[in-house]
């Protein structure tokens, strides 16, 4: 996207990015998740770990739901978040793999990860972005 590092500097409010290792994207702790893959891929696996801060008032309890590219499955630990107390906060990971005969297609492929609220009506929508290496910054 031809953003200098003083840019994502200011984006990530960190000094420790650069644009020569893309491979870092994954550790922001972002709401969105990105996987890049090179076109050669035949089996790829990119691992997110993330942590949410509950801003609702009291106890509330959350199930997740994904929607995936075609080709591509999504392991989530744990399913369910619970909290206790507003402002707590819960960690979990979510695990992108693609294994298949022929090599990724070098399509940009979207999908979404969804906490809904155990019987009530919050969702929290992360979305997902599976797209070729891009080799030049």
């Amino acid at each position: 996207m031809n953003y200098t590092e003083k840019q994502i500097a200011t984006i990530t409010r960190g000094s420790t990015y650069t644009c020569s290792n893309q491979s870092s994207l994954s550790s922001f702790n972002y709401p969105s998740f990105i996987a890049l893959y090179s076109n050669q891929t035949t089996s790829y696996t990119e691992k997110f770990e993330r942590t949410v801060t509950n801003v609702g008032e009291g106890p509330v309890t959350y199930e997740v739901k994904v929607d995936v590219p075609e080709e591509w499955s999504v392991t989530v630990f744990p399913t369910t978040l619970a909290f206790g107390e507003k402002y707590e906060r819960r960690s979990y990971s979510m695990s992108l793999t693609y294994s298949g005969v022929d090599t990724v297609n070098g399509t940009v492929s979207h999908g979404a990860m969804v906490w809904t609220e155990v019987n009530g009506s919050r969702r929290v929508r992360s979305p997902i972005v599976v797209a070729p290496l891009v080799t030049t910054w």
